[in-house]
């Protein structure tokens, strides 16, 4: 990639603001790769709420689901380079798709960074009568007392919450049976009815079912503990050097001018100052980052080889 230059209110002034209908004449869009309804489609009513704001335009969000952001990818291809189109896109998009499938581009080449909006980590939970109450007791039942028996459920293959664990549970020397399911609602509520072992999803949604007592958190996937759950230790508390974490950015197609680049830039990185859009996006999960397009880039290449590994370990083949 080329390195150039009251919560209720909130919700519903991006249920206004932010229809998931074309931009016109004087709008701006963000087009996101997932239906309405999920953690990217909220991050990103959020994120068109305040942006408006800040830049005096009207933005929207433009759902363009199908083909994990493939749809998307290319919808936006199809656009002016003028600046009036944001892309939400994330690891799925900018690092999995070219490694699964046959392309007619890379996307690293053909979008240019604005802002990386946030990141977030997901939470490893299991069924709330696994054998296990603690990340280290878990390790052990599923590598010596148990092998072989543990089932892992995901959002699909090649997703996130498919190769975060690969990663974790192939370096713990884990063997299991992969359950992919048609998106993270239908995985974790198989979690939630005892089918499947366990899985990692979102913080939002599987920190919800373990308030309830459906499902037992015992690990996060980041460097750092999460703020929301400081009790809950890091995968690399137990396994030094393993942590991956997805997140959502802002970019735009290849050719846009600079100018317009750092202007949208600019007003996301003064919104990611704004304690309220903070406080909206955290309690979607989402660790705002807010950056300039030069450290989204470098971010960009530097865990380039981290999703390389998961997806190795995960054993896809490109189709």
């Amino acid at each position: 990639m080329h390195k150039k230059n009251s919560l209720l209110g909130v919700a519903l002034a991006g249920l206004i603001a932010a229809s998931p209908v074309a931009a016109t004449a004087g709008q701006i869009s963000i087009v996101t790769p997932f239906p309405p309804g999920g953690i990217s489609d909220s991050m990103a009513r959020v994120v068109a709420t305040y942006l408006s704001e800040e830049l005096g335009e009207t933005v929207i969000v433009d759902p363009q689901p199908g083909a994990s952001g493939l749809v998307a990818a290319r919808h936006v291809l199809n656009q002016e380079a003028d600046g009036t189109v944001l892309f939400q896109t994330s690891p799925t998009v900018m690092m999995i798709l070219p490694r699964t499938n046959k392309l007619e581009f890379n996307p690293i080449e053909v979008f240019q960074p604005v802002s990386n909006i946030g990141s977030n980590q997901l939470v490893f939970a299991v069924r709330k009568d696994y054998p296990a109450d603690t990340l280290e007791e878990f390790i052990a039942y599923a590598k010596d007392e148990a092998p072989g028996s543990l089932t892992l459920a995901s959002g699909g293959a090649g997703t996130s919450t498919h190769l975060i664990p690969v990663l974790f549970l192939s370096e713990a020397g884990i063997e299991f049976t992969h359950v992919p399911y048609g998106g993270g609602g239908p995985a974790l509520q198989d979690v939630v009815a005892g089918h499947v072992d366990a899985y990692f999803g979102n913080p939002a949604e599987v920190m919800a079912q373990a308030e309830g007592g459906n499902v037992k958190i015992l690990a996060t996937s980041g460097d750092e503990r999460m703020k929301a759950l400081p009790e809950v230790p890091t995968i690399s508390e137990a396994l030094p050097g393993v942590s991956l974490v997805t997140w959502n950015g802002m970019v735009v197609k290849e050719g846009t001018h600079p100018d317009r680049i750092e202007e949208l830039s600019t007003a996301i990185q003064a919104i990611s100052e704004n304690p309220d859009y903070v406080k909206a996006l955290e309690e979607l999960g989402i660790d705002v980052i807010g950056d300039d397009p030069v450290h989204f880039d470098d971010m960009i290449n530097e865990t380039l080889p981290l999703w390389n590994a998961a997806i190795d370990a995960a054993g896809i083949e490109q189709q």
